[in-house]
């Protein structure tokens, strides 16, 4: 399992178990979501747990147990 802060594409399913939210800073509208490991998106990618991509700016919500 990952952890994975994304833009969606445009008309790109969303997972039901998804958070959305704004960033504080730059004021973008991400999904925040556990997913498997072979979960991928059209979107642009801003955080992935496995990838090393790191969030620019302090993530507004937390998943028990995972953190950025």
């Amino acid at each position: 399992m990952k952890r994975i802060i994304y833009e969606p594409a445009i008309g790109e399913t969303i997972p039901s178990t998804a958070v959305t939210y704004t960033l504080p800073v730059s004021g973008m509208v991400v999904v925040d979501v556990i997913v498997e490991d072979s979960f991928t998106t059209s979107g642009t990618v801003r955080y992935d747990s496995l990838e090393g991509i790191n969030l620019s700016e302090p993530p507004i919500h937390q998943f028990a147990g995972w953190e950025i």
